[in-house]
């Protein structure tokens, strides 16, 4: 666990880096964090200094929010097509 904080809201949350990040994922820490409309914070509303890790959870939260991608642990994306297949790209 990862904990992520703001230290302009005083809030914080435990994130699991290990999981797969989503979009949608993304944006409910960030809600945790700081309001919607807050500026305060980064992709997923942090603020301040960071645990170890934190970087690369906030990379794959960055590009699943401006890819619609969701990505793993390890930087694949996966997403399934219209067939129900799964496909996964690990760029």
């Amino acid at each position: 666990m990862i904990v992520i904080t703001n230290d302009f809201t005083n809030r914080s949350t435990k994130v699991d880096p290990s999981k797969p990040m989503t979009a949608r994922k993304a944006l409910a820490i960030r809600r945790r964090l700081c309001a919607d409309e807050c500026t305060s914070g980064d992709s997923l509303g942090a603020r301040g200094p960071q645990e170890p890790g934190y970087q690369q959870l906030a990379d794959r939260a960055a590009q699943c929010i401006l890819t619609g991608i969701p990505v793993d642990a390890i930087g694949g994306g996966f997403f399934e097509s219209a067939d129900g297949t799964v496909i996964y790209s690990n760029y």
